[in-house]
């Protein structure tokens, strides 16, 4: 009998042990997000008017050390075709498309947090996506997207000869 309490202690301390494990670890992910979202704004406040210049070199000191193994040549590309929307008129307010953290044991995890920003150019609307990651404390920019209906005419006319009555 004596033995069988002591059984049940002991896994009932292992149990609450793992719970307590549990519930700090979440509070630690909760906390740290929370300042991850506070610290993202300004970030993407800063970024849309300094990558809406369409100069690759002025982004570079927001975007992911990643971004350097592109070659420097896609990069201007890319550039040149975001700048046919032109000059920026107004931006919306970011908002928040999905967050999360992937840890690892051996203590290398991330977070990364992604919004959508509305913005408007002198050539049309655009919708900008823009994924951070944290790495070291600081924020950068691993991803972004511009989702405009400019960019869906000018391709259709690059691929649908005829469409607008020219041979």
């Amino acid at each position: 009998m004596k033995r069988k309490k002591i059984v049940l202690l002991g896994c009932g301390g292992i149990f609450a042990v793992f719970v307590i494990f549990i519930v700090v670890s979440f509070s630690i992910i909760f906390f740290k997000n929370a300042s991850i979202k506070k610290q993202a704004l300004p970030v993407i406040e800063k970024f849309i008017p300094v990558v809406s210049e369409w100069n690759y070199d002025n982004c570079k000191k927001y975007l992911h050390p990643d971004f350097s193994d592109i070659p420097q040549e896609k990069m201007q590309l890319l550039f040149k075709k975001l700048a046919t929307l032109g000059k920026l008129k107004s931006v919306g307010t970011p908002q928040l498309i999905n967050y999360r953290t992937k840890l690892a044991f051996s203590g290398n995890g991330h977070s990364e947090i992604c919004y959508m920003v509305p913005a408007e150019y002198e050539n049309g609307k655009a919708q900008i996506i823009i994924r951070l990651v944290n790495e070291d404390d600081e924020l950068k920019v691993c991803n972004f997207k511009f989702n405009s209906d400019l960019f869906l005419k000018t391709h259709a006319k690059c691929i649908l000869p005829g469409r607008d009555g020219s041979p």
